[in-house]
C-alpha cells in the first residue's frame, strides 16, 4: 500500500485507485510516505539515518512477531560497516558475514569489562 501511495504521490500514477481508497485505513502510510519523500531529497546515510531507517522498517511491520524477526535479521546480517571493513579479495569477501559476530563480541566485552 505504501508503494502504491508513493507511486501516486510522486508520479501521479492512478493505476491502483482501488488500493488508494484504502490509504485512510492505515494512517502510518501517509506518515511513512512523507519520510520517504524527505529521504529522497538527500542521499547517503550517516549513523543517525541508519537508526531512522531501522525505525522506519519497524513501523512498516504490523505485528510484534514481524518486528522481532526484523530485529533478529538486522543483528545477524552484515551491515554497511561490515561490508566496508571487508578489504579482502573476491574469494574471501564472504568473510564480511563475520561482522555481526565481531559486533556482538565487541558489545559483550564492552559490557563485561566496561571498555
Amino acid at each position: 500500500l505504501l508503494g502504491v501511495f508513493l507511486a501516486h504521490r510522486l508520479f501521479d500514477a492512478n493505476a491502483f485507485s482501488g488500493l488508494l481508497k484504502r490509504v485512510p485505513e492505515f494512517p502510518v502510510v501517509e506518515k511513512l510516505a512523507a519520510e520517504v519523500v524527505r529521504n529522497l531529497e538527500h542521499t547517503g546515510m550517516d549513523a543517525k539515518e541508519e537508526g531512522l531507517r531501522s525505525r522506519f522498517q519497524s513501523e512498516v511491520c504490523r505485528t510484534t512477531g514481524k518486528r522481532a524477526r526484523l530485529f533478529f535479521l538486522r543483528k545477524v546480517n552484515p551491515n554497511r560497516s561490515d561490508i566496508a571493513a571487508a578489504h579482502w579479495n573476491p574469494p574471501l569477501q564472504f568473510l564480511y558475514y563475520l561482522g555481526p559476530i565481531r559486533r556482538l563480541l565487541n558489545e559483550a566485552v564492552r559490557r563485561i569489562f566496561g571498555k
